[in-house]
């Protein structure tokens, strides 16, 4: 008869967990996964490396994952604020403060810019926990989300963002 310490069973009860959060996770994010190819293969080499991960990287990689999925919602979320602040009829509803519809602009583009930073550092972030891990990164080489240079990353990384939730882009401001 095999003995089980007190160790054993917290261990045990650490996989569980993990393994828990980890299809919570997905589960939660199952619309979008289902969307978009790039995510479909964060996930897949998250799922395919799972096994020989040590607990304490499982939950490194669930924590860098859910990281990146709050902060592409929370960069998507500012985009619609600055397309709010920015839709010209906003201007005829100032009329003629025009300061005031200015400023709105300023702040909802300060805003948005911030939180693209954040989905940028979310997203490297991933990508060097996953290689650290022994995971396959190779979806941060994808040409939908990689660049030659910094800023032309930034750009398709904005536009990833805008296919995962089918946004059109700002042409007017």
């Amino acid at each position: 008869m095999k003995h089980h310490s007190s160790e054993d069973s917290v261990l045990e009860k650490q996989k569980e967990t993990a393994e828990e959060e980890k299809e919570s996770l997905f589960a939660q994010y199952v619309d979008l996964l289902n969307k978009d190819s790039v995510l479909k293969e964060i996930v897949g080499a998250i799922k395919e490396g799972w096994p020989s991960l040590a607990e304490s990287k499982k939950k490194g990689v669930i924590d860098t994952f859910r990281e990146l999925m709050r902060a592409l919602h929370e960069y998507h979320d500012s985009y619609i604020g600055l397309k709010f602040a920015a839709a010209p009829e906003r201007r005829m509803v100032h009329g003629e403060d025009v300061e005031k519809y200015k400023s709105g602009i300023k702040t909802a583009d300060e805003r948005e810019r911030i939180l693209h930073n954040a989905f940028i550092d979310a997203v490297n972030i991933l990508s060097r926990n996953m290689k650290e891990f022994g995971l396959d990164n190779t979806w941060r080489s994808d040409e939908r989300i990689y660049g030659l240079n910094p800023e032309a990353t930034r750009e398709k990384l904005k536009h990833w963002m805008f296919n995962i939730f089918e946004e059109r882009m700002l042409d007017h401001i």
